[in-house]
Protein backbone atom coordinates (compact mmCIF):
# COMPACT_ATOMS: atom_id res chain seq x y z
CA UNK A 1 0.00 0.00 0.00
CA UNK A 2 2.79 2.32 0.89
CA UNK A 3 4.41 1.62 -2.75
CA UNK A 4 1.65 2.22 -4.40
CA UNK A 5 1.04 5.98 -2.55
CA UNK A 6 4.81 6.38 -2.95
CA UNK A 7 4.10 5.57 -7.22
CA UNK A 8 1.35 7.93 -7.25
CA UNK A 9 3.02 10.66 -5.76
CA UNK A 10 5.99 10.67 -8.01
CA UNK A 11 3.43 10.37 -10.88
CA UNK A 12 1.57 13.40 -9.82
CA UNK A 13 5.15 15.36 -9.08
CA UNK A 14 6.08 14.78 -12.55
CA UNK A 15 2.84 15.63 -14.36
CA UNK A 16 2.97 18.84 -11.98
CA UNK A 17 6.36 19.47 -12.71
CA UNK A 18 6.07 18.72 -16.81
CA UNK A 19 2.92 20.97 -16.80
CA UNK A 20 4.92 23.79 -14.95
CA UNK A 21 7.23 24.10 -17.17
CA UNK A 22 5.01 24.62 -20.03
CA UNK A 23 2.82 27.09 -18.27
CA UNK A 24 6.48 28.90 -17.62
CA UNK A 25 7.13 29.14 -21.49
CA UNK A 26 3.47 30.55 -22.18
CA UNK A 27 4.00 33.16 -19.45
CA UNK A 28 7.66 34.03 -20.92
CA UNK A 29 6.10 33.90 -24.48
CA UNK A 30 3.22 36.35 -23.98
CA UNK A 31 5.51 39.11 -22.77
CA UNK A 32 8.22 38.38 -25.76
CA UNK A 33 7.90 41.43 -28.34
CA UNK A 34 7.09 39.48 -32.41
CA UNK A 35 9.57 40.21 -34.95
CA UNK A 36 8.53 41.72 -37.73
CA UNK A 37 10.09 42.40 -41.18
CA UNK A 38 10.99 46.22 -41.46
CA UNK A 39 11.38 47.56 -44.80
CA UNK A 40 14.26 50.20 -45.62
CA UNK A 41 13.70 51.76 -49.15
CA UNK A 42 16.97 53.57 -50.46
CA UNK A 43 16.64 56.09 -53.36
CA UNK A 44 19.40 56.66 -55.03
CA UNK A 45 19.02 60.09 -57.45
CA UNK A 46 22.63 60.53 -59.22
CA UNK A 47 23.76 63.57 -61.16
CA UNK A 48 24.12 63.61 -64.70
CA UNK A 49 27.98 63.57 -63.82
CA UNK A 50 27.52 60.83 -61.98
CA UNK A 51 26.64 58.07 -64.36
CA UNK A 52 29.19 58.91 -66.56
CA UNK A 53 31.72 56.68 -63.97
CA UNK A 54 32.71 53.58 -64.94
CA UNK A 55 33.02 51.94 -61.12
CA UNK A 56 30.73 49.43 -59.38
CA UNK A 57 28.85 51.12 -56.19
CA UNK A 58 27.12 49.43 -53.46
CA UNK A 59 23.92 50.34 -51.79
CA UNK A 60 24.34 49.28 -47.80
CA UNK A 61 22.42 50.11 -45.16
CA UNK A 62 24.83 50.32 -41.56
CA UNK A 63 23.61 50.74 -38.09
CA UNK A 64 25.75 53.44 -35.78
CA UNK A 65 28.45 51.61 -35.13
CA UNK A 66 29.26 51.50 -39.26
CA UNK A 67 27.91 47.66 -38.86
CA UNK A 68 25.89 46.31 -42.00
CA UNK A 69 22.47 45.63 -40.46
CA UNK A 70 21.35 43.69 -43.82
CA UNK A 71 23.17 42.82 -46.93
CA UNK A 72 24.53 45.44 -49.58
CA UNK A 73 23.17 45.55 -52.98
CA UNK A 74 24.78 46.03 -56.45
CA UNK A 75 24.08 49.86 -57.34
CA UNK A 76 22.91 50.03 -61.34
CA UNK A 77 22.61 52.95 -63.04
CA UNK A 78 19.22 54.06 -63.65
CA UNK A 79 17.94 52.13 -60.79
CA UNK A 80 16.28 54.65 -58.53
CA UNK A 81 14.90 52.12 -55.83
CA UNK A 82 17.02 49.73 -53.32
CA UNK A 83 14.58 47.95 -50.46
CA UNK A 84 16.26 46.47 -47.23
CA UNK A 85 14.75 44.14 -44.91
CA UNK A 86 15.53 43.84 -41.31
CA UNK A 87 13.75 41.84 -38.63
CA UNK A 88 12.73 44.54 -35.69
CA UNK A 89 11.75 46.24 -33.63
CA UNK A 90 14.95 47.93 -33.79
CA UNK A 91 16.00 51.13 -31.85
CA UNK A 92 18.94 53.00 -32.84
CA UNK A 93 21.03 54.79 -35.76
CA UNK A 94 20.36 53.55 -39.49
CA UNK A 95 22.20 55.41 -42.30
CA UNK A 96 22.21 54.91 -46.22
CA UNK A 97 25.40 55.13 -47.66
CA UNK A 98 26.96 54.51 -51.82
CA UNK A 99 30.15 52.86 -51.34
CA UNK A 100 32.85 52.37 -54.40
CA UNK A 101 34.05 48.07 -54.73
CA UNK A 102 37.42 49.62 -55.33
CA UNK A 103 38.27 53.13 -53.67
CA UNK A 104 41.86 53.47 -55.14
CA UNK A 105 40.02 53.42 -59.18
CA UNK A 106 36.99 55.17 -58.54
CA UNK A 107 37.17 59.18 -59.01
CA UNK A 108 36.66 61.03 -56.33
CA UNK A 109 32.81 61.70 -55.56
CA UNK A 110 30.41 63.32 -53.05
CA UNK A 111 27.77 62.06 -51.36
CA UNK A 112 25.94 63.21 -48.37
CA UNK A 113 24.48 59.64 -46.13
CA UNK A 114 21.48 59.79 -45.53
CA UNK A 115 20.68 59.09 -41.70
CA UNK A 116 18.19 58.43 -38.73
CA UNK A 117 18.03 57.79 -35.39
CA UNK A 118 14.26 56.41 -34.82
CA UNK A 119 12.32 53.36 -33.40
CA UNK A 120 12.23 51.30 -36.50
CA UNK A 121 9.30 48.76 -36.16
CA UNK A 122 8.06 45.88 -38.16
CA UNK A 123 5.57 46.37 -40.82
CA UNK A 124 7.13 49.75 -42.02
CA UNK A 125 8.83 51.06 -44.62
CA UNK A 126 11.61 53.98 -43.74
CA UNK A 127 12.77 55.62 -46.62
CA UNK A 128 16.65 57.23 -47.06
CA UNK A 129 18.01 59.39 -49.96
CA UNK A 130 21.32 59.86 -51.70
CA UNK A 131 22.31 62.36 -53.95
CA UNK A 132 25.47 61.25 -55.33
CA UNK A 133 27.40 63.16 -57.65
CA UNK A 134 31.10 64.49 -58.83
CA UNK A 135 30.56 67.76 -57.97
CA UNK A 136 30.70 69.16 -54.54
CA UNK A 137 27.39 70.66 -53.28
CA UNK A 138 27.74 74.11 -52.63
Amino acid sequence: MKKVVFITLVVAAMIGVSSGVGYARQIGNSGSVTKVPITYQVNVYPSADFLTIQAKFWVIVIDGTRKMVVPPQLYTPRKTTYDFHEMGPVIGYRAAYLIPDDRLKTPTYFLNPDYRFDTFTGGNTYMFNLYPSLRQPD
